[in-house]
């Protein structure tokens, strides 16, 4: 399988949301970069804010824009259409559709996402919760 392949199947995981699922595909030392230039994320801390974020939101539906591979590196445009379910960032949940749009950068390293940056609008995100 393609990094390009890899990469399409690690986002459209999202659409399970089953945790098990998205696991799989990161490497053992995989590391996160969250906007804002917190400190990188480890594996197992990477693991913890995704399942947060499928406690906050059900029925997903990804569809990626745009796929830019060179080498192990894979860009990707992405819009998750999702349900606010429980709660998220203090607010409880709305029972609404939000969009989030953001960008995806990952490196491959033996199949697996071994790093892992992200860009999106969390301003946006709060503003469709209100």
């Amino acid at each position: 399988m393609d990094n390009k392949k890899i990469a399409f199947n690690y986002l459209k995981s999202y659409e399970k949301g089953d945790q098990q699922v998205l696991d799989s595909y990161l490497h053992t030392e995989h590391i996160y970069y969250a906007p804002g230039g917190y400190e990188p994320s480890t594996r197992e801390e990477r693991i913890d804010e995704e399942s947060f974020f499928f406690s906050a939101f059900k029925d997903i539906k990804v569809t990626i824009e745009d796929q830019i591979l060179e080498g192990d590196k894979v860009v990707n445009r992405i819009i998750m259409n999702c349900l606010h379910s429980g709660m998220y960032q203090g607010i409880a949940p709305t029972n609404r559709r939000i969009i989030i749009t953001y960008i995806n950068i990952l490196i491959i390293k033996d199949r697996k996402i071994y790093k892992e940056w992200a860009e999106f609008n969390m301003h946006s995100i709060l503003n469709q919760l209100q």
